[in-house]
């Protein structure tokens, strides 16, 4: 099976002027793949892994320098499972820019 995603990265600078710069990507994966990469403050690397995907959900590991907006499951196992349509939001806030990493999943493909 193959997972659709789109990821949405929102980075704004912490000081003036404030400026806000926005990047949209698309990723289709497998179960164990890793997508979205990152490079800033010492952290590089792959930020989202699906850990498995079935009826229409995938379970996505995230890197542990973000943290989830918002309730689900347990923030210290660091996966959550997206479900099609809804849109997941993670935040970095360690450097020298703030970033939002907004992941939908779109589609799930046999």
């Amino acid at each position: 099976m193959k997972a659709i995603f789109e990821v949405t990265s929102v980075s704004n600078q912490w000081k003036p002027p404030f400026a806000k710069k926005k990047e949209v990507n698309e990723y289709t994966v497998e179960e164990n793949q890793s997508f979205e990469d990152i490079n800033m403050n010492g952290v590089a690397g792959k930020v989202f892994t699906v850990k498995a995907i079935r009826d229409g959900k995938a379970l996505v590991k995230y890197d542990k320098n973000f943290m989830a907006k918002g309730y689900g499951e347990d923030p210290m196992q660091k996966e959550k499972w997206a479900t099609e349509g809804n849109m997941m939001e993670f935040s970095f806030l360690w450097g020298e820019n703030g970033v939002t990493k907004r992941l939908l999943l779109k589609k799930v493909e046999p």
